[in-house]
């Protein structure tokens, strides 16, 4: 079965936390120390510098499960000279009978017989998992999404799920449904496409859908069909000017002098904005009359492309709609309203799950329904804001003018 560090080290026999030790750093501290780092393996010393101490956890190998950093306000330097091993797990140090979760007390203590062994590398067993789904998450923001089941009263070493599985299993899909309605939005403009050309372009990093479109168009230069053609800029004076209602009309030659935003020959118009206007609107509902564009998503060799073609030529743009895999992502005015909630509801609704399974009739066994009974009433209340958001204005297309 799998462990995470805390889960292994506690079970290790006192030789191999040793190596741990000495393997990183040999680290000592004593109460003046102000930064115990996480996964770390430290040495306590109790003394006042002569190595002697009657105090419980003088020359305890400690394991730091979380950070710790001595600010004088929240967090106060550690007096090792008090501290105990809590009498609940036998597992934490404990002050007064208050338990500080942020150390475990390991099952060794130093001898002066061990013998390091230089070619020790820690945390190196198979036995050892840490994915986590690769979300980055802070442990801050975490244990305030895990008060739905009790934190920090109960700790990770107190719940049936891991730190890491808990946000594999739970914050992970939450933050995929998050971005399903908050996506993030990356802007790619200026592939150039010709008229009829096929386009296969690939999908960012993180990226799960995209819309595509054009502008400005043209078609001299692209991904291929008529991409380059001589007949390029006839093919844009057809589309664009050059049809008859039937759909077959001629060129300008032999045809009469066109002048530009006339409709009416014999008539300029050179200062009638609005008759240039409205040629500009007949170009384009010519233009929209005759378009046929197509988009596809296709897997290929294990990477999405977007693929498809368009019967006019332009700027081809992609909106590409994004998830993320960093919490730090997640808008600041969605956490309370939107993304701690959603994370909460996968919290709440997994451990009911675990909960259920176990008998029911056991003295001391937690109520899953009381769990299920939260998940359901925050779901209607995610639900409801959920329902009410649209992503169309995010997506509304910037155009800009023709060339």
């Amino acid at each position: 079965m799998s462990k995470d560090m805390h889960s292994y080290l506690i079970q290790c026999d006192p030789d191999t936390i040793y190596q741990h030790w000495q393997s990183m750093g040999n680290v000592v501290v004593n109460k003046n120390t102000k930064y115990y780092a996480k996964d770390s393996v430290i040495r306590i010393d109790c003394s006042n510098g002569d190595w002697r101490s009657p105090a419980p956890l003088h020359n305890h190998f400690i394991y730091v499960a979380h950070n710790y950093i001595v600010d004088n306000h929240l967090r106060m330097p550690v007096d090792w000279s008090i501290m105990q091993i809590d009498d609940v797990r036998g597992q934490y140090t404990a002050i007064e009978g208050v338990m500080v979760p942020y150390f475990v007390v390991l099952p060794a203590k130093w001898l002066a017989s061990f013998m390091p062994d230089p070619n020790f590398i820690p945390f190196s067993n198979n036995e050892i998992t840490v994915d986590n789904g690769c979300i980055n998450i802070d442990d801050d923001e975490l244990e305030t999404i895990l008060t739905a089941v009790g934190f920090p009263f109960i700790t990770f070493a107190d719940s049936e799920l891991a730190k890491n599985e808990i946000i594999k299993y739970c914050i992970k899909p939450a933050m995929q449904r998050y971005f399903t309605f908050r996506p993030i939005i990356e802007e790619q403009a200026g592939i150039h496409i010709a008229r009829g050309a096929q386009f296969s372009v690939p999908y960012p990093i993180d990226a799960y859908m995209c819309v595509p479109y054009y502008t400005v168009p043209g078609g001299s230069a692209g991904f291929g069909g008529t991409s380059g053609s001589p007949f390029a800029f006839h093919n844009e004076q057809v589309m664009m000017g050059g049809m008859s209602m039937g759909g077959m009309g001629g060129g300008r030659f032999g045809r009469g002098v066109r002048y530009h935003g006339k409709q009416v020959p014999g008539f300029v118009g050179l200062d009638n904005k609005n008759a240039m206007i409205d040629q500009m609107l007949a170009n384009q509902g010519f233009l929209n009359f005759f378009r046929r564009e197509k988009y596809s998503r296709r897997k290929i060799d294990g990477k999405w492309y977007a693929e498809g073609f368009s019967s006019i030529g332009g700027n081809l743009n992609f909106k590409w709609l994004k998830t993320s895999r960093n919490w730090d992502d997640v808008k600041f005015e969605d956490l309370e309203t939107i993304a701690r909630p959603m994370a909460r509801i996968e919290v709440l609704n997994n451990f009911a799950m675990i909960r259920s399974l176990i008998k029911q009739d056991i003295a001391g066994q937690l109520d899953p329904t009381v769990l299920q009974n939260r998940a359901e009433k925050l779901e209607e209340k995610v639900t409801a804001i959920i329902n009410s958001i649209g992503i169309t204005g995010v997506l509304a297309m910037g155009r800009g003018g023709g060339n």
